[in-house]
């Protein structure tokens, strides 16, 4: 079994405008082992930044779609 390296767990992200709550993440999983390679693909305002800025002190320099990320 490989160590995960970066693990999220139900991850959850509300923004309130106006009266509207707008869910960006919704339970969201995400979980990576040393050396992989993760592609992020999914339409614009899905919230893939919002994610990675959740997890914290990941490296990445330029976001695209899709969004890949070396651990």
């Amino acid at each position: 079994m490989t160590d995960t390296m970066l693990r999220l767990d139900a991850v959850e992200r509300r923004y309130t405008q106006g009266e509207n709550e707008l869910i960006i993440l919704d339970k969201a999983d995400f979980a990576m082992v040393p050396g992989e390679m993760v592609a992020l693909v999914a339409p614009s305002g899905a919230g893939k930044s919002t994610l990675l800025h959740i997890a914290g002190p990941v490296s990445y320099t330029h976001l695209t779609l899709p969004t890949i990320l070396l651990v």
